[in-house]
């Protein structure tokens, strides 16, 4: 049947960068086995996009994060370190957001 992953990513524009990596640090430091593994299941991506006119482009320069990992098909059981992979969605989202994706 294969692996399944949660992919998320979210645009945040380049004002917004030094507070999402101190709030990751923050997670890194508390819980840093939490993100040995990401590696495993590709991990954390992180691109540049600049500004376009393009029908969805940005309207600024922004960096994308995007987290890829796996995620079990059976939604009951928590995955390993969900907890803190969540909450860096959150506050990315909810914090430094521009755009979700």
């Amino acid at each position: 049947m294969g692996l399944y992953y949660l992919d998320t990513a979210i645009s945040i524009s380049w004002s917004k960068i030094k507070d999402i990596i101190e709030n990751v640090k923050k997670f890194v430091a508390l819980q840093p086995e939490a993100f040995c593994g990401l590696d495993l299941y590709n991990g954390i991506h992180v691109r540049h996009i600049t500004i376009s006119t393009a029908y969805l482009g940005k309207d600024e320069d922004v960096i994308e994060f995007g987290k890829l990992y796996y995620r079990s098909k059976d939604p009951m059981p928590p995955s390993i370190y969900q907890d803190i992979l969540e909450e860096i969605d959150q506050i990315a989202l909810f914090k430094c957001a521009r755009l979700p994706h």
